[in-house]
């Protein structure tokens, strides 16, 4: 188990501070990562992508 201390830790893929940790271990990556890497790398995992957000909303490209 990892332990978190907030503002002291960095994320594991970018090396920014963390204020709230995110974990990926299901996914093979280990310790805490940051909220944008969370975000990018799930994107990656599910093959999705802005376009078909933007799409799903109903907003304009």
């Amino acid at each position: 188990m990892v332990t978190f201390k907030r503002g002291k830790d960095t994320c594991t893929l970018c090396g920014s501070p963390i204020r709230f940790p995110y974990r990926l271990d299901r996914y093979g990556i280990p310790g805490v990562v940051c909220g944008k890497c969370y975000d990018e790398r799930l994107r990656e995992i599910y093959n999705i992508n802005h376009t078909d957000r933007v799409r799903r909303e109903g907003a304009l490209v």
